[in-house]
């Protein structure tokens, strides 16, 4: 990106958006001030711990401000006196009041993981997967009072693979969010860019995730349960009960196979075994097909390929999940 006199306010928060911040700190651009969230206490310890966001900040001497509320008056006045010409939102958790989207001349950017108008909300890479989607992408938007319907400045496609999840395709599209983005403020502070406004004929919005969406319904389709497996990878997670004990089923594949449905004509969630490419497989029934699990996680256990848990656990097979 060529040199830039703009001053530059950066709201971001997990490690995604602390790589966007890094690629933007290696632009010749000016960075005045960084909010993100507070300190909070995570892990089995309870040990405060401070954002990605504000490790890097601090590594690279930026003034950190984490502001437990945007709506406050004293914020808001000391967001004006760092005098912003561009304000950039890349997973910050806050929505962004109407009083801050109209201090900087250029507006507020934000990076969204979709093709808007498609997906916007809070959980466009998990429905995108859930949805088999083959291709999504990420937009470089305009901030507005709506829930990410502001002007697109631009938007670059990318393919979904088999092996994705939520965590490394938002992994992914933050990577190519970053680039596009200092790509694209010289030609929009310069004037070279017209924002494009959102088509809403297109539009589909996507849902606040609870821990129940990731609950498996061994009656639906298994392609349907392998695509929950992709979505719901990191949380809620996808899982069933075994023994009285919350299962999570980290990988698996489906597979339809009328041979298979002959010869294993049980009730869905029944799990056995069958050969598959020559090889013994794990299966469970669903109500069309079967899921072919590979990792599993027993509440109070670590991780386990499916081999080592059926071993230790023999009577798995010939169970019924739910």
């Amino acid at each position: 990106m060529k040199s830039s006199k703009i001053n530059i306010i950066y709201f971001g928060t997990p490690e995604i958006s602390a790589h966007v911040l890094q690629k933007i700190s290696e632009e010749k651009i000016n960075i005045v001030g960084v909010f993100t969230r507070p300190d909070s206490f995570n892990g089995r310890g309870k040990k405060l711990l401070e954002s990605p966001v504000k490790q890097l900040s601090k590594s690279l001497n930026l003034p950190i401000f984490e502001p437990k509320s945007l709506r406050n008056d004293a914020i808001i006045e000391q967001i004006i006196q760092l005098s912003p010409d561009l304000i950039i939102v890349a997973a910050y958790g806050l929505i962004i009041p109407k009083e801050i989207l109209d201090i900087p001349r250029y507006g507020v950017i934000n990076i969204h993981p979709s093709l808007l108008p498609k997906y916007r909300g809070p959980s466009p890479v998990a429905s995108a997967l859930l949805n088999g989607e083959s291709i999504t992408g990420v937009s470089i938007m305009m901030l507005d009072e709506g829930m990410d319907t502001g002007p697109i400045l631009a938007a670059e496609k990318f393919s979904i693979r088999a092996e994705h999840n939520t965590q490394t395709l938002t992994e992914e599209l933050f990577q190519i969010g970053a680039k596009l983005l200092v790509s694209t403020i010289p030609p929009w502070v310069s004037g070279e860019i017209t924002p494009i406004k959102q088509n809403t004929e297109n539009a589909t919005t996507t849902k606040l995730l609870t821990k129940d969406d990731g609950f498996v319904d061994w009656g639906s389709n298994c392609e349907f349960i392998a695509r929950q497996i992709q979505a719901f990878n990191p949380w809620p997670s996808t899982f069933t009960s075994f023994s009285s004990k919350r299962l999570i089923i980290e990988k698996g594949f489906s597979v339809i196979n009328p041979q298979l449905s002959s010869e294993h004509n049980k009730n869905p969630g029944y799990v056995t075994q069958t050969v598959l490419n020559g090889e013994v497989v794990t299966v469970v029934v669903c109500g069309e097909g079967f899921l072919v699990l590979t990792h599993v996680k027993l509440e109070g256990s670590s991780s386990q390929d499916i081999e080592d848990f059926v071993r230790g656990k023999p009577n798995f097979i010939g169970s019924t999940l739910g």
